[in-house]
C-alpha cells in the first residue's frame, strides 16, 4: 500500500465507520433504517454522519485511541537503532529527529521500501481498528443516553453491541502492534546488515559527535 492510498483510507474510514454505526443504531432503535438504494434525496439524511467523520478526523481522538500502541512501535524502533548505533545514552526525546534518519535509510533502499509497504498496509488496518474503537464508544454513549432518556430497549441493545465491538478492538490492536513491531525488527535487521556505517555517521552528526563509524 502506498502512502497516498494510506492517507485516503485514513481520511475516509472514520466517515464510513460513523455511517455504519448510524445505521446500526437506527436498526436497533427502529427509528431509521439503511435504505436499499441510496438516492440523491437520501444524501442530506446521512450528510451529518460524514460531517461527524470529518470532525473526528481532525481531532486528536484517533491519536489518543492508538497512542499507547504507537509508542510501543516507536520505542521498539528507537531502541533497535541505538542498539545498532552502539550507544544507549541518548535522550528518548531525540526520537523526533532520529526517526527522520530511519525513514531516510528506508527511502534509500529498495528492500527496505518493500518492507515499508507491508508496514503501511498493516498501519492502515491498525488505525482503522483504532477508529472503530473510539467511534463505537461514542455510539455506545449515545445509545446509553437514548435509553436513559427515552427508555428505548433497542438503544440498550445498541449500547451493549457498540461496547462489545469496542472491547474486541483492544486485543486486535495488540496483535496488529506485535505485527508492526515484527516488521520494524525486519527493517532494523536489514539496516544493521547493509547500512550500519551510514546510520552511525548520521547519528553521530545528529548528536554532534566525532564519527565512530570506523570504530
Amino acid at each position: 500500500m502506498s502512502i497516498s492510498a494510506l492517507k485516503k483510507l485514513r481520511f475516509f474510514a472514520p466517515g464510513v465507520i460513523a455511517a455504519l454505526g448510524y445505521f446500526i443504531l437506527g436498526e436497533f432503535t427502529g427509528w431509521w433504517s439503511q435504505p436499499d438504494e441510496l438516492s440523491f434525496e437520501d444524501l442530506p439524511k446521512i450528510l451529518p454522519v460524514f460531517v461527524v467523520g470529518v470532525i473526528y478526523y481532525v481531532t486528536p481522538l484517533r491519536d489518543r485511541s492508538n497512542r499507547k500502541y504507537f509508542e510501543r512501535v516507536s520505542e521498539n524502533i528507537r531502541q533497535g537503532l541505538y542498539r545498532i548505533y552502539g550507544r544507549d545514552d541518548i535522550n528518548p526525546e531525540d526520537w523526533a529527529r532520529v526517526r527522520v534518519v530511519f525513514f531516510q535509510l528506508i527511502d534509500s533502499d529498495e528492500s527496505l521500501r518493500e518492507k515499508a509497504k507491508i508496514a503501511y498496509f498493516n498501519g492502515a488496518i491498525w488505525t482503522t481498528v483504532a477508529d472503530v474503537r473510539i467511534i463505537s464508544w461514542i455510539y455506545a454513549v449515545i445509545s446509553l443516553v437514548l435509553f436513559v432518556l427515552l427508555g428505548n430497549t433497542g438503544a440498550l441493545l445498541a449500547f451493549i453491541s457498540f461496547s462489545a465491538i469496542s472491547l474486541v478492538t483492544y486485543p486486535i490492536s495488540n496483535e496488529l502492534t506485535k505485527k508492526h513491531m515484527e516488521i520494524g525488527d525486519e527493517q532494523l535487521t536489514l539496516i544493521e546488515s547493509t547500512h550500519k556505517i551510514r546510520l552511525v555517521k548520521k547519528l553521530d552528526a545528529l548528536h554532534g559527535r566525532e564519527n565512530t563509524a570506523g570504530t
